[in-house]
């Protein structure tokens, strides 16, 4: 027996036009009839090709060194089912990062790119995400690691408030923050 055949509208489309309009009779290998199932589709996906243009955008914009290095991870931060982008910007010291840590962005997926929802200095890694929270729209709290030589280090919590995170986690209470499997590790 075939499994289901999962497409989107655009393949769906393509399919019963090549078929000529026999959708539900078109018969599989062996005179099987072939089951279509119809996912809904919101028409956008990003790639890892996106990030690294969001990124590039805002290096130009910021008119910082073209060679600055980054690494980045992808999660749904606001569960809308669409990964967005978490960038830790590594290098040139002086310019992302100092003695108190480095810069972190949040990028938000967005159907033709990814949006900057926030800019936030100093953190050190690793990230922790709260995967717990499950509200559609409701973005996930941030823990991050604030320390440096005129700071005794602490965790602090990040969340968001309808537009962006806190841009500057030193000014915020240390954060009693327990690891579960509702926490997430980023940038280890």
């Amino acid at each position: 027996m075939h499994q289901p055949v999962k497409l989107h509208s655009a393949a769906l489309i393509l399919l019963v036009f090549l078929s000529g309009c026999s959708l539900f009779s078109q018969e599989g290998p062996a005179n099987e009839a072939v089951l279509l199932i119809i996912e809904p589709y919101d028409g956008y996906d990003l790639d890892d090709g996106r990030v690294k243009q969001a990124v590039a955008d805002y290096i130009e914009y910021k008119n910082a060194p073209a060679f600055t290095q980054y690494d980045f991870m992808r999660v749904d931060l606001n569960n809308d089912n669409h990964k967005d982008a978490l960038v830790y910007l590594t290098a040139p010291y002086g310019q992302w990062c100092n003695a108190q840590g480095c810069s972190l962005l949040v990028f938000e997926a967005q159907p033709y790119g990814f949006a900057l929802v926030g800019e936030i200095s100093p953190v050190r890694a690793p990230v922790y995400i709260n995967v717990a929270q499950d509200k559609k729209g409701q973005w996930h709290d941030m823990i991050v690691r604030v320390s440096g030589t005129e700071a005794k280090a602490k965790d602090v919590i990040l969340r968001f408030n309808g537009s962006t995170y806190p841009s500057d986690p030193r000014s915020l209470p240390r954060s009693a923050v327990k690891r579960s499997q509702n926490i997430i590790k980023i940038f280890p």
